[in-house]
């Protein structure tokens, strides 16, 4: 279990800390054909997902848009439910799209929309790039301590503690709190399943 729980995070830290078009070729393989099917009407949200896209979330500032992407999510929610993917990695992107998806068309849809300038902006996807390389070596350490038994899957909790407080850092230097709340919880969405599965708990608005 411990090996497998690794294998996943290991995955996971490979295509979202560090994108790469060779992990989006890995994700691509990874996710069963199901999932792929239930996510075609989202790309901005899957490339949030999958490639660390921060800027992604500039087309759904648009309203218009925004309504449109939202008026689907009860389709995406039961397409996701029908699926038989075996393996969690397998249906991560699928369980992620849907956690951001109810926050951005719930909780989280007049911040997205009030603060379209920030998201819009150069130095808001830099913050989150530079969010995701710092990230680097944290996750070393925490793959290290799990491959010499210090160490075990939740190691990986407080990696995922300090990108959210990194992303909250960096869009409030550049924008506003308010924006910054938003940005952190976007990406607490993203890993809300993973986070889950492996068996950490931190607090990001929902």
């Amino acid at each position: 279990m411990q090996i497998m729980a690794f294998n996943i995070l290991h995955f996971f830290v490979l295509c979202v800390f560090i994108p790469t078009m060779l992990c989006a070729v890995m994700r691509v393989k990874r996710s069963c054909a199901e999932v792929k099917g239930c996510l075609r009407q989202f790309p901005m949200i899957v490339d949030l997902v999958e490639k660390d896209k921060a800027g992604a979330l500039v087309t759904l500032t648009y309203e218009v848009l925004l309504n449109d992407v939202c008026s689907k999510q009860e389709e995406l929610k039961t397409c996701l439910a029908q699926t038989t993917c075996s393996v969690f990695e397998q249906s991560y992107t699928g369980r992620a799209t849907r956690d951001v998806l109810s926050y951005i068309c719930g909780a989280g849809r007049e911040a997205l929309l009030s603060e379209a300038s920030c998201f819009s902006r150069d130095d808001f996807e830099l913050g989150i790039y530079q969010c995701s390389k710092a990230m680097k070596l944290e996750t070393d350490i925490a793959a290290l301590q799990i491959q010499t038994g210090i160490g075990d899957s939740t190691s990986f909790c407080s990696v995922f503690d300090s990108l959210l407080k990194c992303v909250q850092l960096n869009v409030q230097r550049s924008c506003s709190h308010r924006a910054a709340d938003f940005a952190s919880s976007v990406y607490g969405h993203t890993i809300k399943a993973l986070a889950k599965h492996i068996g950490c708990t931190f607090n990001f608005k929902s």
